[in-house]
């Protein structure tokens, strides 16, 4: 896929400054995720930035004892990475 993709930077207008060059060093992917997929980990927040593009996805909390908590759901155009980092 080609970036930047349309479908991205309708979401995310702000990226429309990102350079080509710095496309080039990011590598890009998209990816589709089934229902109910575990995307992104705690630990890995601060190392992977996600653009949600479509659907929504839920940000839960699991404690240790294993109870669940939702702490937010994410719309298109939001950004993963901003919103983990603040749990």
């Amino acid at each position: 896929m080609k970036y930047p993709n349309s479908q991205l930077l309708a979401a995310f207008p702000c990226l429309r400054s990102v350079t080509a060059e710095e496309w080039a060093e990011a590598q890009p992917s998209v990816r589709r995720f089934p229902a109910k997929a575990a995307i992104l980990q705690r630990d890995d927040a601060a190392l992977y930035g996600m653009f949600l593009l479509s659907g929504t996805a839920r940000i839960n909390r699991i404690e240790e004892d294993g109870k669940e908590s939702v702490m937010g759901i994410l719309a298109p155009g939001k950004c993963a990475r901003c919103s983990c980092s603040a749990v």
